[in-house]
């Protein structure tokens, strides 16, 4: 596997922990969110200890992501991942506090923010918004929305992918559109909330043999 891949990898690991860590209370998540807006390691000295460990592996990792990067082509883009991951926690703290509050925003409200989703009941999710808002609206109606909204969306990305592919930036095109394509694996739960295809698709990677044949 390539180096680039396991940095990507750890990156992927590090949404997942961050999420789950997103689950406490909003004093908690404030002083999480506030010490990734710092980007300093003693940030970690405010936070409650079990934060602790999470905040200084993923300060030390981006970090060295970002001088790998720099040793091979000469720039270093620290500071863009550094606002890549406030930017994450910013938007994950404000759906916390629309939580703890109890009032949900309007449904473009939360899309403008919204990298979360509904898993067990515990977070607010588009949908509930989206009905929020709606008179007469059912869940069914909603969720065939909904898959229209992410069809729609789906026609503007492989545009702007066709549009950029044969050009300077058709590498990079295409690195997004992978990325694009990783979400809805990430996020594919089953009915007992585990991630049963991102399992087999690990498996597959990891341990499955595959025959090969030389011509």
């Amino acid at each position: 596997m390539s180096q680039q891949r396991i940095e990507l990898a750890k990156c992927i690991s590090f949404v997942y922990v961050i999420d789950d860590i997103f689950d406490g209370t909003v004093e908690e998540l404030t002083l999480f969110t506030q010490a990734v807006n710092r980007w300093e390691l003693c940030a970690m000295m405010d936070l409650p200890e079990y934060m602790r460990s999470t905040y200084k592996v993923l300060y030390n990792t981006i970090n060295s992501i970002g001088y790998n990067i720099y040793k091979i082509y000469g720039r270093n883009p620290t500071q863009n991942l550094r606002n890549t991951w406030a930017n994450l926690c910013n938007a994950f703290l404000k759906e916390a506090k629309w939580f703890a509050s109890g009032v949900l925003p309007t449904a473009d409200v939360y899309l403008k923010n919204g990298l979360d989703e509904n898993q067990e009941g515990n977070d607010g999710s588009y949908i509930e918004c989206y009905m929020k808002g709606q008179k007469n609206g059912s869940i069914g109606l909603t969720r065939e929305y909904v898959v229209k909204q992410i069809e729609d969306e789906w026609k503007q990305v492989n545009k702007k992918h066709f549009d950029l592919m044969n050009g300077s930036f058709g590498s990079f095109s295409k690195s997004s559109l992978n990325l694009v394509r990783m979400v809805p694996l990430m996020y594919n739960y089953d009915d007992k909330q585990s991630l049963h295809v991102l399992l087999e698709y690990i498996n597959f990677m990891l341990y499955d043999n595959v025959s090969m044949s030389i011509k």
